[in-house]
């Protein structure tokens, strides 16, 4: 049933019957095709970083999973004022942070959303983030995200599985973007398989991690962790990942706290979080960068950690190849008005 219903909105819109409005500034979309876990959050805050190198004004557009706020909300105005995670949605503030100078919008209605931020902040880009799915907006760069590490075309759809609608959607990628590769320069082993529904251009990303930042968003020496029992902490569609990145390290992880993505966290869990430290003699608490966003939320809760543990968050650094070429497809959108 779900998955006829996309199917069926996906010829809507093919056949024109429901429309797409196209921004008069360039559009760049990011998305996936399966639910949580794909790596997308990092990728968008490199593409971010890329536009602002090229001197480019961009607004972030975002559904904002997970906020008990409705309607359109300016997360960050890029001017220093920023929405909490609980009305803002994690992912969004956590953007806001990475980059203060940037205007970030949520809304269900992305339409409603972009035009609030080109009325109010007049960038020459957007980037929709989550926005493979939503149609309403067209898009210069339509951009798939795809984690390597789980063959795509074997997923279910939901709800038996975790993706979001048929494999022969990726026609409409103009970029697919691989997360999660072992290494680079990348190869996927079951890549072959969608060359039936995509013949485009690929691009392979890895992420490590690059740096921690304090409770405050001050940096934090990693050789600090080495040595030390951490307990790792983290609320994220793919938990096992971020594990095997604080391994990379040389970190001694003593155990991982697993919440599920998005979660809320309250002050129970602040006192379970501090027991199982107890119980594992761990000196440092290191989480996620998104996780510490929703820790913020929750009054007292970082100093209550700090007072008992180091508490740090992994700051990831995504690497791509074939070198330039993701920045060429960008290149090519920049000032491309509809």
């Amino acid at each position: 049933m779900y998955g006829a219903g996309v199917l069926l909105r996906n010829v809507a819109y093919d056949l024109h019957l429901l429309k797409s409005i196209t921004p008069p500034v360039s559009v760049v979309a990011v998305g996936n095709m399966t639910a949580g876990g794909t790596g997308k959050t990092p990728l968008v805050g490199w593409i971010t970083n890329y536009l602002l190198s090229r001197d480019a004004r961009p607004a972030l557009i975002s559904r904002g999973y997970g906020r008990t706020s409705r309607g359109v909300r300016v997360v960050s105005d890029g001017n220093g004022h920023v929405l909490g995670a609980d009305e803002g949605g994690d992912e969004p503030v956590q953007l806001s942070h990475a980059f203060p100078g940037v205007p970030v919008i949520v809304g269900e209605r992305r339409t409603e959303a972009a035009e609030v931020a080109l009325a109010r902040f007049h960038p020459d880009i957007l980037v929709l983030d989550d926005a493979f799915q939503h149609r309403a907006i067209g898009r210069h760069l339509n951009i798939l995200v795809v984690d390597a590490s789980c063959d795509l075309t074997r997923e279910p759809m939901l709800p038996a599985g975790r993706r979001r609608e048929q494999l022969s959607s990726m026609q409409r990628a103009s970029l697919l973007v691989f997360t999660h590769v072992r290494s680079l320069p990348g190869t996927v082993p079951w890549e072959y398989r969608i060359r039936r529904w995509y013949d485009g251009e690929i691009v392979y990303t890895s992420r490590q991690i690059a740096a921690l930042k304090s409770t405050s968003g001050e940096a934090a020496e990693i050789a600090l962790c080495r040595g030390k029992r951490c307990l790792l902490l983290s609320g994220i569609g793919k938990p096992q990942q971020f594990e095997h990145d604080v391994r990379d390290l040389g970190v001694d992880v003593a155990g991982h706290i697993r919440y599920r993505d998005h979660y809320r966290y309250a002050a129970r869990d602040i006192e379970s979080i501090l027991a199982e430290a107890d119980r594992l003699d761990a000196e440092v608490l290191m989480t996620t960068e998104k996780d510490l966003t929703r820790l913020h939320s929750v009054p007292g809760a970082l100093d209550t950690l700090a007072a008992r543990l180091r508490v740090v968050a992994a700051v990831l650094a995504v690497h791509t190849s074939p070198a330039g070429l993701l920045e060429a497809h960008l290149d090519a959108c920049i000032g491309r008005a509809a």
